[in-house]
């Protein structure tokens, strides 16, 4: 903590501040210009067509141009919108108040009204206002001043407004470079993270996969499945339909109008109870009656049974922890004999994209039951589809275990990131 004198700002979110520091606006030390509306034709001969960055470019501490966009700017416009390397980019929607410094990435570059340009006067930083701005989001300040029922903005007047600390050129020097340079070490090991956690999960894509179509035993006399995506399975193994071996169980909706229908025991499942790193499902967001779900048509299904959210995603796939009924986007898998259903979960997980692409419709895509029930499966035998779930279950568990890892690492950097820059920022650490 910092020797310096301290005093109370008066601005609840940046707390004390060094005696010698003050709060002003920041519309007193940099000139802010917000874009130019968007022009998709020309309205004179000499308008000319150019590249413009707009919100979804703008992210912290980050450009991307990769999906650039153009419009018409008239030769008086040009001047007035133009980006130069230095320039501090500040977003008015969107993500409200993400900034980051314009480096020249692209030449020429202006900017849509959806996103400031932002010039120090003397005396000020860039980096440091961008480093402000920084805390003034992180400490949720931001989202109050620009919380609306629709869409945020962060207006010119909430940003000349917002509250500013006015410190010496030398000090924000300061400031900047140690934020730099310690934020810079901290974002290589968040990306490093990010990395590993990337190749964790093709890792355990490709060792599903391998598992679900090949088996374990390498040395396995193969034969062509006749099945484009799955290639050679064991000679042993069969290819069944699905509704050879599971009875496709449609979900069905109670009436809303009716409240003896709901906020019962039972549990029922939609696709917004479901996600792609699921495994087991074991509660919902909303629960119906006995009477309920009487009245809608659709029936329990038992403990084990394999859900599939058909709709609105296609392809997230969740053991049934208890017994359970589902929404219409949702059908579940309840097996006719006995069979392993986790190694059939395993095995529609990796083929989630394929299952998407049996969506149909023109308002949105749905699996329909008849797809559902044609989709193709590798049949091992009962014991092959014990080992095998076993297996994936061991290996996976610890591949999740690593990934957990890794996530819990970013964000406990993350976190550190933010008080650094908050205590450098409002002085709280003298450098």
């Amino acid at each position: 903590m910092s020797a310096r004198k301290m005093k109370d700002s008066g601005i609840e979110w940046i707390g004390e501040i060094p005696e010698e520091w003050e709060i002003s606006k920041v519309s007193y030390f940099y000139k802010i210009t917000l874009g130019k509306m968007l022009q998709p034709n020309a309205k004179e001969e000499s308008d000319t067509l150019e590249n413009y960055l707009c919100a979804l470019n703008v992210f912290w501490n980050k450009i991307t141009t990769d999906n650039i966009k153009q419009m018409w700017f008239a030769k008086s416009e040009i001047k007035q919108y133009e980006l130069t390397a230095g320039d501090l980019i500040v977003t008015e929607g969107g993500d409200v108040a993400a900034a980051c410094i314009w480096e020249g990435e692209v030449n020429p570059c202006y900017i849509q009204n959806a996103v400031y340009r932002v010039r120090s006067l003397p005396g000020f930083l860039n980096k440091y206002l961008y480093y402000h701005l920084f805390v003034a989001k992180t400490t949720g300040y931001i989202d109050m001043l620009c919380n609306k029922a629709t869409i945020a903005h962060f207006t010119k007047d909430k940003f000349s407004n917002l509250p500013f600390i006015v410190l010496p050129l030398d000090e924000q020097q300061k400031i900047v470079a140690h934020l730099d340079e310690k934020c810079g070490e901290i974002d290589k090991v968040v990306v490093s993270k990010q990395k590993q956690n990337e190749q964790l999960a093709k890792y355990r894509q490709s060792l599903i996969t391998e598992a679900v179509t090949k088996g374990l035993n390498s040395s396995a006399p193969m034969k062509d499945s006749g099945i484009e995506w799955i290639g050679e399975i064991p000679e042993k193994w069969e290819i069944k339909k699905v509704k050879y071996l599971f009875s496709v169980v449609n979900g069905a909706t109670p009436k809303s109008s009716v409240p003896e229908y709901w906020d019962g025991d039972i549990m029922w499942i939609t696709p917004a109870d479901m996600s792609f790193e699921m495994f087991e499902i074991k509660d919902s967001r909303q629960k119906i009656t006995a009477a309920g779900l009487a009245s809608c048509g659709t029936t329990l299904v038992p403990k084990g049974s394999i859900v599939i959210s058909t709709r609105a995603p296609i392809g997230q796939i969740c053991i049934a922890g208890k017994e359970l009924c589902t929404n219409q986007g949702c059908k579940t898998l309840v097996c006719f004999e006995e069979l392993c259903n986790e190694y059939f979960y395993y095995y529609l997980k990796v083929q989630a994209k394929v299952l998407n692409m049996l969506g149909r419709g023109t308002t949105f895509l749905e699996l329909s039951s008849r797809d559902l029930g044609d989709f193709l499966l590798p049949l091992p035998p009962l014991s092959e589809q014990k080992a095998i779930a076993a297996y994936l279950d061991k290996k996976c568990g610890e591949i999740d275990a690593l990934s957990e890892r890794n996530k819990n690492i970013i964000e406990s950097l993350r976190e550190y990131k933010q008080s650094l820059i908050y205590e450098a920022v409002t002085g709280k650490i003298e450098l």
